[in-house]
């Protein structure tokens, strides 16, 4: 998408899209709402910070998180758990290979 386009889609003038993409000005929130949906990101990402909606998992799952995967474990049937244990050495071992 050209500046132009951008600009008229915002209703902004092209210097405005000019001044925002090299850093001399910022958009106002609401065009930088605006900004997040038609491009599909956060705000977070567009501000630079973390995209938390995109952002990989922690490397530890809370402990809350922890307790609700030990009461499925328990909810299933011994074969069932079985399954579970080998899929989850099967994802784990897909991560490494990425």
């Amino acid at each position: 998408m050209t500046q132009k386009q951008l600009a008229e889609r915002l209703f902004v003038d092209q210097t405005s899209v000019s001044y925002w993409e090299t850093g001399k000005t910022k958009p106002d929130f609401d065009k930088q709402i605006e900004l997040a949906k038609l491009f599909n990101v956060s705000l977070d990402f567009l501000l630079g910070l973390p995209d938390k909606k995109n952002s990989p998992a922690p490397d530890r799952a809370s402990e809350d998180d922890l307790q609700k995967l030990r009461d499925l474990v328990k909810s299933l049937s011994p074969e069932q758990q079985e399954e579970l244990y080998r899929y989850g050495k099967y994802l784990a071992s897909q991560q490494h290979e990425e």
